[in-house]
């Protein structure tokens, strides 16, 4: 397989995956890999406010008001 394309002097670099929307898009087109980067993405974001959400100083209920 080519690494680069040239169509109208320009030059293109075929990539395996991108991130476009925040969607991961690979050239094999297969959802497995997208569901790899939403976990990962889930996790950090999980753990970058698991302090945060264990302080006591936050009440656990939400009023409904």
């Amino acid at each position: 397989m080519q690494d680069k394309i040239t169509t109208y002097k320009k030059l293109f670099e075929i990539l395996e995956q991108i991130i476009y929307l925040g969607k991961a898009i690979t050239n094999r087109n297969v959802i497995h890999e997208e569901i790899k980067s939403m976990l990962k993405s889930g996790n950090a974001c999980y753990h970058s406010v698991q302090n945060l959400l264990s302080l006591r100083l936050l009440s656990k209920y939400i009023s409904k008001e």
